[in-house]
């Protein structure tokens, strides 16, 4: 295979295998803290199935400029887990980019088990007034706040078709877990309930999603760290029937900080502690600490040193992932940790 730009940092995924634990473990970690590794150092880093073949392959996925021109056919975009930390967030990218770049968006759709907008968006009108609903109203850039159970497909795959994209942020958090149902049901929250949506998603036409999955050690308990892989191989299918090709972005981020509000809109600003860690770890991994680490012990330190990412980012990167024109017509493409540092990255010019 030819030698790809160092600029060129996501990775588009073969579909020949499914991707296990070790695939997973190797994508997250490449060019972690070494953002401008040179490109023989960062492609040994990843699973021989993440390796683009060809020279005019890597070209092809080295250009993600954005051509003004080219315009998203997506007209409604449904986030699942809305009212969450990173939902909330994907929603103000979302309501940005109809405001600015991508006038096409008639409908953003909040789908929760809470469904009324979060509290501390009360004093933001364009973010908790009603959407439009069924072509009844024509409410331009609002949004639309519904609960749903994800498990039951029927509240919300009237909503799927080809100009519908998708974006999956909910799920349950890496605790401890001492029972096998405590772990079977975290396992469901990060795997089960991602791949219901993803399969209703593919059954009812819709070409375009992006979901939030993570950067795991090893030692990441095994519910959250089997249900993960098992939502990104339920990203990795939606993408691999030739004859109907779809577009997947999957994130990978270790911590995610930024503000998070309660039920009530009182903050919980996680930024003072969790920036200066983040900041600790990249400069480890700049002067080659994080991977000295990581060799000498992987079992330990592998995907346990990734620098953490402003939900900002993630945010962005869920946006750019189902409406910029950069990820079309590129099957599955995973965001490593590393790349999630920067919000100013994802936003189309």
């Amino acid at each position: 295979a030819g030698s790809c730009s160092a600029s060129s940092r996501r990775h588009s995924v073969t579909t020949g295998e499914r991707v296990g634990s070790s695939a997973v473990a190797a994508a997250a970690t490449t060019a972690r803290g070494r953002p401008h590794a040179e490109p023989t150092e960062r492609k040994q880093a990843l699973p021989e199935q993440l390796q683009r073949r060809s020279s005019g392959e890597c070209a092809e996925l080295a250009d993600h400029s954005v051509h003004p021109t080219q315009m998203s056919s997506i007209k409604r975009v449904v986030v699942f887990g809305g009212t969450g930390f990173v939902g909330c967030q994907v929603i103000h990218s979302l309501v940005a980019r109809r405001m600015t770049s991508t006038p096409a968006l008639e409908q953003i759709v909040s789908l929760s088990r809470r469904g009324a907008a979060p509290a501390h968006f009360a004093n933001q009108p364009q973010l908790h007034r009603p959407g439009p609903h069924g072509g009844e109203e024509k409410s331009t850039g609002a949004v639309q706040w519904l609960s749903a159970d994800a498990a039951d497909v029927g509240q919300y795959e009237h909503l799927f078709n080809a100009e519908t994209a998708v974006v999956i942020t909910n799920g349950s958090p890496p605790l401890p877990t001492l029972s096998a149902e405590a772990q079977e049901a975290q396992r469901k929250a990060n795997g089960g309930l991602p791949t219901t949506i993803i399969k209703a998603a593919a059954r009812n036409g819709v070409k375009r999603l992006a979901l939030v999955n993570a950067a795991m050690p090893s030692w990441t308990p095994a519910g959250y760290r089997q249900g993960k892989l098992d939502a990104l191989n339920a990203a990795r299918d939606f993408c691999a029937d030739p004859a109907n090709p779809r577009d997947a972005v999957v994130l990978q981020p270790s911590a995610i900080y930024g503000t998070r509000h309660t039920a009530h809109g009182y903050a919980i600003p996680l930024t003072p502690v969790l920036y200066p860690a983040s900041a600790v770890l990249s400069a480890l991994g700049a002067v080659g600490v994080t991977g000295a680490l990581e060799k000498a012990v992987p079992s330990v330190f592998a995907n346990a040193l990734t620098p953490f990412a402003p939900v900002e980012a993630v945010g962005e990167a869920c946006a750019a992932g189902v409406l910029s024109p950069r990820f079309e017509s590129k099957g599955l493409t995973l965001i490593s940790a590393a790349e999630l540092g920067d919000p100013a990255q994802w936003k189309d010019e």
